[in-house]
């Protein structure tokens, strides 16, 4: 169940978002297991933006049908807010689409299928941007209601998956295109990397979970001072915990 388990309960509605590509495919076909258990719903969003995209939301259909998983799909055409880019629009339509189906559906859970090197990419990025701790964190594995069950798995596992299991998927050839930044990151700079260092995904995925350790760790520490500090004649006392142990 692609360790899905450990952040349900008993008899949750899941919304699976659907691209039609092979991550998302993988993620449905895996989240089937969780039936009768749990029921499946699916969202779809196409962005309009190229002329694949109308096979695309067939092809997401015939799959939702195919295994018997309502579906939301909606279509849009960009309308920019002013400022924004297109990547910030499609992410801005998303986030939307996805919370107008969570509703209609009346879901407990979004799930993504996000992927190790999705992760590592971000963390790249953030690194790029100049990230302090939080941005070596990359992407969280639940953030409330949006879980990404795929998050541990490589790319290169998926697609072994794919094979074995001889899913069909749609590929996104925009995914080439090295003028988008994340695109950039992953064809000239995780690849080649991956293609000199072996365990490099590997690698990130420990400096995440580190990152997240101090973080998680600190705030617990600044939480615990912050219950014991007094204020005594306009002057704040912060307890001395070593001199007290």
């Amino acid at each position: 169940n692609c360790e899905i388990s450990k952040f349900l309960s008993n008899n949750n509605n899941l919304l699976l978002a659907i691209s039609g590509g092979m991550d998302s495919v993988v993620l449905l076909h895996l989240c089937l297991g969780l039936r009768p258990k749990h029921k499946l719903y699916a969202v779809h969003v196409n962005h309009g933006l190229r002329s694949e995209s109308t096979f695309e939301q067939k092809f997401v259909k015939n799959l939702c049908s195919k295994y018997n998983i309502p579906l939301l799909a909606k279509k849009y055409c960009p309308n920019l807010l002013n400022g924004e880019s297109m990547e910030m629009w499609a992410r801005r339509v998303r986030q939307s689409t996805y919370l107008t189906a969570k509703e209609k559906f009346n879901c407990d859970y979004i799930l993504t299928a996000h992927h190790a090197n999705d992760l590592v990419e971000t963390i790249l990025m953030h690194l790029d941007g100049g990230c302090g701790i939080q941005g070596l964190r990359g992407i969280p594995k639940n953030n409330q209601n949006l879980i990404r069950p795929l998050l541990s798995y490589k790319k290169s596992e998926i697609k072994k998956y794919i094979k074995r299991k001889e899913l069909s998927f749609v590929l996104d050839e925009s995914n080439n295109d090295i003028r988008i930044k994340r695109n950039f990151v992953r064809h000239k700079i995780l690849k080649p990397w991956m293609n000199q260092t072996e365990d490099v995904i590997e690698r990130f995925l420990e400096l995440s979970e580190k990152a997240n350790y101090a973080i998680d760790s600190m705030n617990e520490v600044i939480t615990q001072i912050a219950k014991s500090t007094k204020i005594k004649n306009g002057l704040i006392i912060i307890p001395n915990r070593l001199t007290e142990t």
